[in-house]
């Protein structure tokens, strides 16, 4: 399967589910387990039977089960009970029918993903008439955002806890029409914030002031330089042609982290990579919705050599091409000696593109501190510290043993979400 139980832990969406899956991995459930070169499959035995497979080349994986988690606790089960024993998922020359029609099925899919298309010629008036007729939804969209915005800092920040889903869900499907999703996110996301710590009201006015930046920007898109309107276009949700993609860098690329986040419209997945001779960052946002799959399975704590394609301007967001060579990461991963130094880098960051959200920081040798009357902290051999996001880190400190370490994080311009640790030479996903 080539995935160790650490990596598997990477892959799940939430700690429940990897407990779950810890409680699957056992040979009295399963059934017709069996691995060959491209695949895995195996049925699990709960309040039904469960046909689960794997593919061993993209990682892809499909389940019978109705859950709406990805991947479901059977996935991660026949996952766990091959990293623990090769013997419980043995090779086999050919699968059973049901996973082999499974496999088959990805390959045409594939084929005809592959097919290259019969270009039609452009009708360039039809063309320059959509793009006018978009322009001016966006236009419009962002307009009734910016009163929004404005009745609601007019009103004040007060009550907001108070505030019911519909409050944050209107605006954002009013964008949605206006052709303007990605904004549209960004406006449904702000609804996690009140009541979310005892400073959220600064955070709250730090967040609306960004989408102002951005309905600002838009106006006045023709006085910005290109790449930062082609990135602000981006965060607005304007589409984007692979003839806009920047060339392609080559590297050794290590996935350091992932966070899946869920709406009431799409699952949205980000995956952190950092190069190990260009040292550049970047993120891979995959979505899905329904019972749809991720199209790809990236697992955190493993590099692979890759061609990754920037998307235009200043964005971090990245297309990752076929990955080669993969393996966990081994030795230390790229980053910063110290706290002082990955501030430096994050606020070039930050300056570069001012409506961006977070940037991947990784720091060597911090040691994760626990609460002691205002949250967890990581602090640096230099004594410097910083403010961790959430609460759940007992188990990250338990695998580091107090000791320094090297992180993975997100961080906001405020607090670091950890989103893995190496210690011991080994990886921990952290959320």
């Amino acid at each position: 399967m080539d995935l160790t139980a650490s990596q598997v832990e990477g892959l799940a969406p939430d700690a429940a589910s990897v407990r779950a899956g810890r409680k699957l991995a056992k040979p009295a459930v399963w059934s017709e387990t069996g691995h060959h070169d491209r695949m895995a499959w195996g049925r699990c035995k709960g309040s039904a039977v469960y046909d689960v497979t794997f593919d061993r080349g993209d990682r892809g994986y499909k389940c019978s089960c109705p859950s709406r988690k990805f991947p479901c606790k059977h996935v991660l089960g026949l996952l766990f009970l091959s990293a623990d024993s090769a013997e419980a998922v043995p090779e086999t020359a050919e699968a059973p029918d049901w996973a082999a029609e499974w496999l088959a099925k990805r390959a045409e899919r594939a084929a005809k993903k592959a097919e290259p298309k019969e270009s039609k010629p452009v009708d360039e008036k039809a063309r320059a008439k959509r793009v006018a007729a978009r322009e001016s939804k966006v236009a419009g969209g962002l307009a009734r955002l910016d009163v929004w915005l404005q009745d609601l800092v007019r009103g004040g920040l007060a009550g907001l806890e108070a505030k019911g889903p519909d409050f944050w869900n209107e605006p954002a499907k009013r964008l949605v029409d206006a052709q303007a999703g990605t904004l549209a996110s960004t406006v449904e996301a702000l609804a996690t914030i009140p009541g979310s710590q005892p400073g959220w009201p600064a955070e709250m006015l730090s967040e609306l002031g960004r989408v102002k930046w951005l309905v600002e920007a838009y106006g006045r898109a023709e006085s910005l330089p290109p790449d930062l309107a082609a990135s602000m276009r981006l965060m607005i949700g304007f589409p984007v042609t692979a003839g806009e993609m920047q060339p392609p860098v080559e590297d050794r690329w290590c996935l350091l982290g992932q966070t899946t986040d869920e709406t009431a419209r799409v699952r949205t997945q980000t995956t952190w990579l950092r190069g190990r001779e260009t040292g550049r960052t970047g993120y891979v946002l995959q979505f899905a919705a329904g019972p749809r799959n991720f199209e790809q399975l990236l697992v955190p704590g493993t590099e692979a050599t890759a061609a990754v394609s920037f998307f235009p301007g200043r964005s971090r967001r990245v297309k990752l091409g076929e990955l080669s060579e993969s393996a966990p990461i081994t030795g230390r991963p790229p980053g910063e000696p110290d706290l002082a130094a990955m501030l430096d880098r994050a606020a070039d960051e930050f300056a570069e593109e001012p409506w961006r959200t977070e940037v991947l920081c990784c720091v060597r040798d911090v040691r994760l501190v626990p609460p002691s009357g205002e949250g967890w902290h990581v602090v640096d051999t230099a004594g410097a510290a910083l403010r961790l996001a959430g609460a759940g880190h007992w188990g990250v400190l338990a695998v580091t043993g107090g000791h320094p370490a090297d992180i993975a994080a997100s961080y906001d311009g405020r607090r670091l979400r950890l989103l893995g640790v190496f210690a011991g030479g080994r990886y921990r996903g952290a959320v």
